[in-house]
């Protein structure tokens, strides 16, 4: 296969790298073996908890969560994001919505549906994903823990976080919003120091049919850490590719002496209206990492998801109305098959 050489751009003051176009084996052989993802099964066959509660809120999305009554339609979470979204996800319009769910869904599934409809804080001018007892609609699951033979690559403290939350745009435009590096620096509430992109790092592999079925970049990072500690460092490989059933799936993977381990994955389900019209994209991330010789715990961890999930949704929908603003019906890529197109804006320095 012949290699694309990266080019460089200038874009409205933004450094914008093409990907490289390589063969399955170079991206595995910067260091995407199968063994360095993320599992999703332990050593004895079984799931892990992390999969069980993507199906959990991926379950959320499939079915109604109400059943028609008479004069009255079946109800699913896209007609109620929907209606959150017409009524900009304010307090008010989450009230109304989820008042007539608390007695008619099980117990365990109103407080997902709940914590992913709440999110008036996040869209303020003072959320802070520090702050947990914000509305940041964001639903955690229950930590849980490798066991010491599980997986060669755990170290440290071997505790995995889970996180959900919905995001009123398509996956490309979570893709998009997720290169642009340089748009870290405008992240509320971040804590980083240094972003650079390794050069010659992005690249992408191609099927026959010239669909993009993986997609790299590795990236190094330094960042604050509270007093009376000073900053922290890490090396990220991060891998876009498909799951066997074809669905998009992100694996991060950092290194550094800094850390003992850092890993995680996001997974992404479209969301539906009664009528079957696109609505909104479920993220699922599981995510783990310890730091050597900081305190950190699981308030801490949620912490940097928080930032992490919700920068991350308000720049992607951001990108998702540019994108499709007059137009009469959003363009939605799919969500099976093959990867997005994006590109990596290079981080450059913060203003």
């Amino acid at each position: 296969m012949i290699l694309a050489l990266a080019t460089f751009l200038l874009l409205d003051c933004q450094q914008v790298v093409q990907p490289r176009v390589v063969s399955d084996e170079e991206i595995r052989g910067a260091g995407f073996a199968d063994d360095w993802r993320f599992p999703r099964e332990l050593p004895n066959g079984k799931a892990t908890p992390g999969v069980e509660f993507e199906n959990a809120m991926i379950k959320l999305v499939q079915k109604p969560l109400l059943p028609a009554t008479a004069g009255q339609p079946e109800v699913w979470l896209g007609d109620l994001v929907r209606e959150m979204q017409a009524g900009q996800w304010s307090k008010k319009t989450s009230e109304r919505l989820l008042k007539p769910l608390k007695k008619k869904l099980p117990s365990r599934d109103y407080y997902r549906v709940k914590d992913l409809l709440q999110a008036y804080d996040l869209y303020g001018r003072k959320w802070n994903p520090r702050k947990g007892g914000q509305a940041h609609g964001m639903r955690f699951g229950p930590s849980w823990e490798f066991g010491k033979n599980d997986w060669a690559e755990v170290g440290g403290d071997r505790e995995v976080e889970q996180i959900a939350q919905l995001v009123v745009a398509d996956i490309q435009a979570l893709k998009v919003a997720e290169a642009n590096y340089r748009g870290y620096w405008d992240h509320v509430k971040h804590d980083w120091e240094e972003i650079s992109v390794v050069d010659d790092s992005f690249m992408q592999c191609r099927n026959e049919e010239g669909k993009i079925v993986h997609a790299s970049v590795e990236l190094d990072f330094e960042f604050d850490l509270p007093f009376p500690f000073s900053t922290a460092e890490f090396h990220l490989y991060t891998l876009n590719t498909l799951l066997p059933d074809g669905r998009p799936i992100l694996y991060l993977r950092g290194h550094h002496s800094d850390f003992y381990w850092l890993a995680g994955y996001d997974i992404y389900h479209p969301v539906y209206d009664r009528n079957g019209d696109w609505v909104a994209t479920l993220m699922v991330r599981q995510f783990g990492m310890d730091l050597d010789g900081v305190p950190d715990g699981t308030g801490d961890r949620h912490d940097n998801l928080r930032g992490q999930y919700g920068n991350l949704r308000r720049d992607a929908e951001r990108v998702f109305i540019r994108r499709n603003r007059d137009k009469d019906q959003p363009e939605v890529y799919p969500y099976t098959g093959s990867l997005p197109p994006y590109e990596v804006v290079l981080p450059g320095k913060p203003d």
